[in-house]
């Protein structure tokens, strides 16, 4: 099984990679020319191919042969609205455009999004698929705007959305360091609020499960 990996240089990307090689799958990933491989660094058996995906014509040599596409690649930091649009909007239409060309054998499109899509539970009531999106950030609202895209292809390529939650495991960045600290007997308070967690291998299960089912 042939596959394509955006962001795989990344927290989720990285151990994403990993399992599929160990499933057997061939697996190319799609980098920046200046992409930080450190969490790749000891994955044997993986092809890289280097591209801006800012650039839609970098993007023409693509193979097109992939029986699946996992789109992981965007940014969850930024510092102005422009930023987020451009990895998160601009970045997906230009890798779904280059897809829809070279689509002979895709199987499924996976589109990794996220929670901040549609925003925060009203009242603790959780939220579902059918929940009304509501994102409160720049960030969340640059993720909808690429769900978007992705499920305006749907008719022409077969598509999953997922929404994962806080995400946590090794090479995290965000949280990691607060359950460090909880395993220290350190206390931290957040307030008032609500956090839903999933430890990394379970999101990995789930992404792979969703593209083989």
């Amino acid at each position: 099984m042939k596959a394509l990996v955006t962001g795989g240089t990344g927290f989720i990307g990285s151990h994403l990679v990993e399992r599929l090689i160990r499933e057997g799958f061939e697996v190319t990933c799609l980098i920046r020319d200046k992409g930080n491989l450190k969490f790749l660094k000891d994955v044997r058996n993986i092809r890289l191919f280097k591209a801006d995906c800012l650039n839609p014509e970098q993007l023409r040599d693509l193979d097109d042969d992939y029986e699946y596409v996992f789109h992981l690649a965007g940014l969850t930091k930024a510092n102005s609205k422009e930023e987020f649009f451009l990895s998160n909007v601009t970045v997906t239409e230009n890798l779904v455009s280059a897809i829809l060309l070279k689509s002979k054998s895709l199987k499924r499109f996976v589109h990794i999004s996220s929670l901040s899509a549609v925003g925060s539970a009203n009242d603790n009531i959780p939220l579902t698929e059918e929940s009304l999106p509501r994102p409160v950030s720049n960030y969340g609202l640059s993720k909808l705007k690429g769900e978007e895209l992705v499920y305006g292809v749907r008719n022409n390529i077969p598509i999953t959305i997922l929404r994962p939650t806080v995400v946590y495991g090794p090479r995290d960045r965000d949280f990691l360091v607060f359950f460090k600290l909880i395993n220290h007997n350190l206390a931290f308070y957040w307030g008032d609020c609500l956090y839903t967690f999933i430890y990394i291998d379970d999101l990995i299960n789930g992404i792979i499960l969703s593209a083989l089912h």
